[in-house]
């Protein structure tokens, strides 16, 4: 027995490293590699943006085709099951049923019948031939699916713009993380030059100190970089879609994007961009809709036919007959509600003018400020380029004078500060250039 313990412990021990290393590989937070044209794809199928636009696109177009009522008839089928001893109604229903004979017509079964059962099966159509509110009310329906579907292609369009700027901003904090690990592993460099030079006696205690400071100081940041991250890669999960906790990592690398000026053209943006054509298109709607709430002190006029099965038995075919007819209609008088519903219309057709000017002139805005804003990301990004290359020159220049004795570790420190401070500020500039571009492009789109 004791050997079997023994034994048992002995398997024990020998497991626990596989099971901590299994439940340590478990912890690991997955991670998956993306490009941009990637994260453009998934975003399509994903972004909840976009799956909502679809659904309202869907919806709107159930309205269209539910307006076909306009032209198309109504079939019902009725299976309609009565019993009476109501003198006219049995009657009737003897009538209708084929059964009527010379003794139904004694005056004490008129006046006093037996109780009779009717089961009825009824075909019946109901035919628009002229209902002018219905037929503008098609009108509107149909705009109001166009305009949805533009303005779903504009939310795919935003969505593009809003993938890609994340995306951009993941690649920053993914190469400002790379800048911060090469600075601090060139200031922990540093400290141990440092600090075998004070153990000679060539420099002084604050230089090592100094040294030390510097290194917590860009742990500190490196953690910040860290959590910044992992915020950019939840922030791309969260455009793409994803469910899953898996930390992206993109592949495509940034890069100074182009763009071609010549083709914005604030006239063409006005016409023809889809969120454009879509207010457009919603005027047009609130004006189809005016036209159907006048139209309702119209007459209408409705054709109607049927058809009766009746028996004492359900779905019996005993007696049958027929009935057609027109049927004129014409509300008088709806007590204000119509012209509580007309002049509503009216103020939502001004909302929707009132909507189309004040975008075209947020367009005229917006495209304005963005290529001012390129200009200064321009400057910027130039300005930055040089930075690097004068900073890493600095650096290069004061750490060999240094290790000459012709300068002190403070300098080498703010040498390498400034290297670490201008390659990021590259980064960011080189960001803002791309998402100006992004913006830009999306204006004019």
């Amino acid at each position: 027995m004791i050997k079997n313990f023994l034994a048992l412990g002995l398997v024990l021990v020998c497991m626990a490293p596989s099971v901590r290393a299994q439940s340590g590989e478990a912890a690991r937070p997955l991670v998956r590699e993306i490009s941009l044209d990637e994260a453009l794809a998934l975003a399509r199928v994903g972004n909840f943006g976009n799956r909502s636009a679809t659904s309202r696109y869907d919806a709107a177009r159930g309205d269209r085709t539910q307006s076909l009522a306009a032209f198309l008839p109504q079939v019902t089928v009725l299976e309609q099951a009565m019993t009476t001893n109501d003198p006219a109604n049995a009657f009737a229903f003897q009538l209708k049923q084929e059964r009527a004979d010379m003794a139904l017509f004694s005056p004490d079964v008129l006046n006093d019948p037996d109780r009779i059962t009717n089961w009825a099966t009824i075909f019946q159509v109901q035919q628009p031939l002229l209902d002018v509110e219905a037929l503008q009310n098609r009108r509107a329906a149909g705009a109001a699916a166009e305009a949805s579907g533009l303005l779903a292609r504009r939310t795919r369009e935003t969505t593009d713009r809003n993938v890609k700027n994340v995306y951009f901003g993941l690649i920053v904090a993914e190469q400002r993380t790379a800048v911060l690990d090469s600075a601090l592993s060139a200031a922990r460099g540093n400290l141990r030059l440092v600090s075998d030079f004070h153990e000679q006696g060539l420099t002084p205690r604050a230089d090592v100190l100094a040294a030390e400071v510097r290194v917590l100081d860009l742990e500190s940041q490196r953690a910040e970089a860290a959590a910044a991250l992992s915020d950019a890669s939840d922030a791309l999960r969260v455009q793409l879609g994803m469910t899953d906790e898996a930390r992206l990592v993109p592949t495509t690398p940034l890069t100074k994007a182009t763009i071609d000026l010549a083709d914005m053209d604030l006239g063409r943006v006005n016409t023809e961009r889809a969120d454009m054509q879509a207010l457009r298109l919603m005027a047009s709607t609130a004006r189809s809709q005016l036209r159907a709430d006048k139209s309702g002190y119209l007459p209408k006029i409705h054709a109607m036919g049927s058809y009766e099965l009746n028996d004492d038995q359900a779905f019996g075919t005993r007696g049958d007959n027929w009935t057609a007819g027109v049927t004129l209609s014409w509300n008088v008088f709806s007590g204000m509600q119509r012209a509580g519903a007309i002049e509503r219309s009216k103020a939502q057709l001004s909302q929707a003018d009132i909507a189309v000017q004040e975008r075209a002139l947020q367009n005229e805005v917006a495209l304005a400020r963005a290529l001012r804003q390129l200009d200064v990301a321009r400057e910027r990004l130039a300005s930055a380029e040089r930075g690097v290359a004068l900073a890493r020159e600095l650096l290069r220049m004061r750490r060999d004078r240094y290790e000459q004795n012709l300068e002190t570790a403070e300098d080498v420190l703010a040498a390498e500060v400034e290297l670490a401070t201008q390659r990021l500020a590259h980064l960011n500039a080189l960001y803002s250039w791309n998402t100006t571009v992004q913006e830009i492009e999306w204006l004019a789109q």
